[in-house]
């Protein structure tokens, strides 16, 4: 099972959609257990993913395993992540469909710090 890790905003994300909370919590699990088994995205958000919560919504995430892999070269500063487990989930955003990839589109612009 991967850990999680949630960008500041992803959790204030649930409770703006607090009707799907529980979706979500189970939507988290089952990422946890297999993040690969979601959509890999592409074009400007090449090395996040996406899971469908109740068709409308969407998680987006990234796989610091996947990331150092590939060299992916945004969202996730390395020198800041050099002691996270490689086996963590980054959660980015939650929300309708359209929104989500629009902030995620924004999210990858800079470049996020982690703290562990």
């Amino acid at each position: 099972m991967y850990l999680p890790l949630y960008l500041p905003g992803f959790k204030k994300n649930i409770e703006e959609h607090s009707n799907l909370k529980k979706f979500v919590e189970r939507k988290i699990n089952s990422i946890l257990v297999a993040p690969y088994s979601s959509e890999s995205l592409k074009y400007t958000l090449n090395g996040l993913r996406s899971c469908p919560v109740r068709r409308r919504y969407l998680v987006i995430f990234g796989i610091l395993e996947e990331h150092k892999k590939n060299n992916y070269q945004f969202v996730f500063s390395f020198e800041s992540a050099k002691e996270l487990d490689e086996k963590t989930v980054i959660f980015v955003v939650f929300g309708p469909h359209d929104d989500a990839y629009e902030i995620a589109k924004k999210i990858t612009e800079i470049e996020v710090p982690f703290k562990s």
